[in-house]
């Protein structure tokens, strides 16, 4: 599993970020959004079902709090795609 930016794999799964919020869009259409303790951690797309999310969230790695260590070592290269 790559983690990357979350610009990084919206540009490489061809996720389209539009708007002042920059909302994605994938497949034409606006996707499922869900959002955590510290904002959006995951997004879907209802048309081909590409996921992404944070590995930084409990809704993402499976309920678990990363520590300090861990979240300064990956920076903002946390996002997955999750197959």
């Amino acid at each position: 599993m790559i983690m990357m930016s979350v610009r990084d794999i919206c540009s490489k799964e061809q996720v389209e970020l539009r708007g002042e919020k920059e909302q994605p869009y994938h497949c034409g259409e606006k996707m499922e959004i869900r959002s955590g303790l510290f904002g959006p951690d995951y997004v879907k797309c209802a048309v081909c079902d590409l996921e992404i999310g944070n590995m930084k969230s409990p809704h993402v790695n499976g309920g678990y709090m990363v520590d300090s260590a861990w979240a300064e070592e990956h920076g903002d290269k946390t996002w997955v795609k999750i197959d």
